[in-house]
Parts: structure tokens; sequence; C-alpha cells
């Protein structure tokens, strides 16, 4: 199983499964914390906000797949 790690609004550091990862997207307008960057759906329902683009967390789902 690949993990990739990301940076969450707050500034903490967030590990999540490449496994769980349903979707990556930007912030609807007001669906975000302050700072967040990109919206990563996971298949548990749950949604983590991100600092990083889209682009980057594309890059990150890319490199750990191999």
């Amino acid at each position: 199983m690949a993990w990739i790690k990301v940076t969450g609004s707050a500034g903490t550091i967030v590990h999540i499964s490449a496994d769980q990862v349903v979707r990556v997207r930007q912030p609807a307008s007001g669906e975000a914390t302050h700072g967040s960057k990109a919206l990563i759906d996971l298949s548990n329902g749950q949604t983590q906000s991100t600092q990083e683009s889209v682009e980057e967390i594309m890059k990150l789902l890319s490199q750990s797949r191999g």
C-alpha cells in the first residue's frame, strides 16, 4: 500500500493511503478553509483539504504508484 504526505490546511502533515483517494479537486467557493488549494475525496466519505495544489497531489499519487 502506497502513502502520500500532504499538508493540511492548518499546516499539519497528513498521510493518506493512495488506494483510498477517489478524486482530487479544487474547492468550490466557500467549501474549504483558508489556505486550502485542493480537496482530496476519500473512499470512506471523508474529505481532506490541503495546501498543495491539485497538480502537486496528482504528481505525488503518480509517483506513489510507481
